[in-house]
């Protein structure tokens, strides 16, 4: 692993570990966050354009997450197949260790929902893989083509997720703690596997 890699995911790793000793054991601080970013988006964010919320919460799904790596599998696999294979090995990894992570921890979700959602609150998969797969895909294309859709595509990511906080199904913490694992992921998939030579 080459000594940036290994530096950016020690960080992260230990970033991931403080959050989530403050959500297991209550931190005031990490409670006090979630209680006022929750409160903000319920009595200000969550008030304007309601369904436009629940349609990018809705992109987070595991159907349209497949069906933007199946896109992207076939238009990069004949040139950019090793990027392909990051993509999916970031957000497969982050995918399957946000399930145990939940099934760990077994934290609640808020009370009040905005829109339904089952399953256990800490970490958030959504952010996860919105980090993961359209973020991380925004930046490879970033890298292959510098086009627009790139940044939208991390503005996307970020849409994702202040969509669950906004709609009150998950804290904030939740969605921290899961955009750390994304980010981990990709750390983690880029240096398992080798990159190609650009053009």
């Amino acid at each position: 692993m080459r000594p940036r890699l290994r530096l950016t995911l020690a960080a992260l790793l230990l970033l991931l570990t403080a959050l989530t000793l403050g959500v297991t054991i209550q931190v005031p601080a990490v409670q006090a966050l979630d209680t006022a970013v929750s409160h903000w988006a319920r009595d200000n964010a969550a008030q304007h354009a309601l369904p436009v919320w629940i349609a990018l919460t809705q992109l987070g799904y595991r159907v349209p997450d497949l069906l933007w790596l199946a896109f992207l599998s076939l238009l990069f696999w004949q040139r950019y197949r090793h990027l392909v294979w990051q993509l999916w090995c970031a957000t497969l990894s982050s995918a399957l260790l946000i399930e145990g992570l939940k099934r760990l921890f077994a934290r609640p979700r808020p009370d009040g929902m905005l829109f339904d959602a089952s399953g256990f609150s800490y970490p958030s998969g959504h952010a996860a893989v919105a980090i993961a797969l359209y973020a991380f895909s925004g930046w490879l294309l970033w890298r292959v083509h510098k086009h627009l859709v790139a940044v939208m595509l991390g503005v996307l990511a970020l849409l994702i997720i202040a969509s669950r906080v906004i709609l009150n199904v998950h804290y904030p913490s939740d969605v921290i703690g899961g955009a750390l694992i994304g980010l981990a992921a990709i750390a983690c998939a880029r240096a398992l596997i080798s990159e190609p030579r650009l053009p």
